[in-house]
């Protein structure tokens, strides 16, 4: 798609400020789980992309570390951000489960100093090898179309993100199915040992139908949004699907998976500390703990 350039510069200034909202009003949040460092990575390569490509664009001219960029480089660093943002969904995702359920698994802790540090090498490290894998293993190479060439110094073509809808299928297939579970019922016992089956399957339930109105009720409205943008023609650039509002979305559901997968009712009093300041687990379970 074909963005002009003024309007990258103000969706990248819109993403950079809600960034930075998200990263403060979760600050204590944001340093026990890798998902929280990357955030702040994020929003940090966020804004300096921002205020790079704003400079580079009013001024036309500028020299960084011996090298010369001018305006028309803009529409190259808006790909390149472009195709290593849309490459970074999958990557932070698989890294951001497997941290979870590790770091979850005994029960949710504060993060030592050194457990901070390996998030902030782990950050550094995927960003890096994901540059790495757009220049030298995805075959990127610049499209600039057929305009002439001061046309690249009001429009750019900027690539569709094809990483998102793929996550966003999967993780709206899991809701579904997670509600089709909740809704449809159980076979009566007919011995003991069905009753006792029975008793953990509905138990199991009650803990997947919580966790998903928990879910579901803080997070509708961005569900809705998010179907109706991947619904337009042109899909999402890729240079704003990956932003720190989706990472809080995926971020709620990897704990709320966690928990459904891993304690039933009768176990909610080891999980009621989970929290990660969108969805309060605590709350909801105590209240149902303490009417039964």
């Amino acid at each position: 798609m074909e963005i002009s350039v003024p309007s990258i510069l103000l969706g990248l200034g819109g993403k950079s400020l809600l960034n930075w909202t998200l990263v403060l009003l979760q600050k204590k949040h944001m340093f026990w789980s890798f998902l929280g460092v990357f955030s702040c990575s994020l929003a940090l390569v966020d804004s300096l992309l921002t205020l790079s490509l704003s400079v580079l664009h009013l001024q036309g001219d500028i020299c960084v570390l011996g090298v010369r960029f001018t305006r028309h480089h803009v529409c190259l660093l808006v790909q390149i951000f472009s195709y290593t943002y849309d490459a970074l969904n999958w990557p932070v995702l698989i890294a951001s489960a497997l941290d979870h359920f590790w770091i979850l698994l005994p029960g949710p802790t504060t993060a030592s100093r050194g457990l901070k540090l390996c998030y902030i090498t782990a950050t550094c490290l995927l960003w890096s090898l994901v540059l790495l894998y757009v220049f030298l293993v995805s075959g990127f190479r610049p499209v600039f179309g057929n305009e002439p060439h001061h046309h690249l110094l009001h429009q750019c073509w900027v690539l569709s993100s094809t990483q998102m809808p793929q996550v966003s299928m999967v993780l709206f297939l899991t809701i579904v199915c997670a509600v089709l579970h909740v809704l449809t019922g159980l076979p009566m016992p007919k011995n003991r040992a069905s009753k006792e089956t029975k008793t953990d399957a509905k138990s199991k339930k009650d803990t997947i139908g919580r966790c998903l109105w928990i879910f579901l009720s803080t997070w509708v409205c961005f569900i809705v949004l998010l179907a109706v943008i991947l619904m337009l023609p042109d899909g999402i650039p890729a240079y704003l699907g990956l932003n720190v509002a989706w990472l809080c979305f995926t971020r709620s559901f990897i704990i709320g998976v966690f928990v459904c997968t891993r304690w039933s009712t009768p176990q909610l009093e080891e999980c009621s500390a989970f929290s990660d300041y969108f969805c309060n687990w605590r709350l909801s379970f105590l209240a149902d703990q303490e009417n039964p």
